[in-house]
């Protein structure tokens, strides 16, 4: 084997014999460290049968290659030296346990919320796709009426819930709640929204107003049924409200929402609610 010489240019080992079947011992004399540790070649005797190794040669610069003994007190101080690099080193170390994340009974616990700010009210609601429903506290300024958010030309991208719960529906049944300490649906996936009962607003409509009249409709949202009323004109029918209307949603009034296939879920009864004009149908009864 050729000679070796180290990185830092003190050490040089030779080897006298090189025999790939014969064991190579480390030499406790080597410093060594955390980077690299190093194998220490051994200078067997003339009689390479015997395999009777003889003490490692060594030669430091300026220095004779004579047989010296190693000093014992080197040898424990690269000790302790190395077994401080080990437990610097990150790669020795043993790895921290993943962080422990709180859970439910029905998933992973929602993260809390931040605090409103001074000029923030949360309303809870409920929301309508066409695969699942969302409800939770629906933040926005005190000066709007969080009922009334999508009608209107200036209608948000999304609606953003704390504290939420997102319920799937399959087949027209409600699947396992999954909890999420926000949510944000997509206005344009939104085909029905109402505030959760008890919770309400004034009427958008004065009752004594002339030449007005409540229409009797059911919108079909998904598998939800909607029972409510059209407040339009008298003179005027629900094809011809719905064909000239110019909101995006249309307000529904004393309504009554059930899922008919899914007759354990309690029906809901809320004062208006807003269906997607463009996603459901409606239906009047003759």
């Amino acid at each position: 084997m050729d000679a070796f010489k180290s990185n830092t240019g003190e050490l040089e080992w030779q080897e006298a014999h090189d025999d790939p079947a014969d064991p190579v011992e480390p030499n406790p004399a080597v410093p060594l460290n955390g980077n690299a540790r190093r194998k220490s070649a051994v200078n067997w005797g003339a009689d390479a049968g015997n395999r009777t190794p003889a003490k490692p040669t060594w030669a430091r610069e300026g220095e004779s290659n004579d047989m010296r003994e190693p000093d014992m007190d080197s040898f424990l101080d690269d000790i302790d030296s190395l077994r401080q690099e080990l437990k610097d080193d990150p790669l020795a170390t043993v790895q921290s346990a993943p962080p422990v994340v709180p859970r439910t009974a029905d998933g992973p616990a929602p993260t809390p919320a931040a605090a409103l700010s001074a000029d923030e009210i949360a309303t809870p609601v409920l929301l309508y796709t066409a695969r699942a429903i969302v409800f939770g506290q629906l933040v926005t300024n005190k000066n709007l009426l969080p009922g009334r958010l999508l009608l209107g030309v200036h209608v948000p991208e999304f609606l953003s819930l704390r504290d939420a719960r997102r319920v799937p529906i399959h087949a027209g049944r409600p699947g396992q709640p999954q909890p999420f300490g926000e949510a944000h649906v997509p206005s344009g996936e939104i085909i029905a929204f109402h505030l959760m009962p008890p919770h309400h607003e004034p009427p958008d409509y004065v009752l004594a107003e002339p030449n007005r009249v409540m229409r009797p409709v059911t919108a079909f949202a998904g598998d939800f049924h909607f029972n409510g009323h059209l407040r339009m004109a008298a003179q005027s029918s629900v094809r011809m409200y719905l064909e000239s209307a110019k909101s995006t949603f249309v307000s529904l009034y004393e309504t009554t929402i059930a899922n008919p296939s899914a007759p354990d879920m309690q029906a809901l009864s809320v004062p208006a609610a807003l269906v997607r004009r463009a996603a459901v149908a409606f239906g009047v009864a003759s």
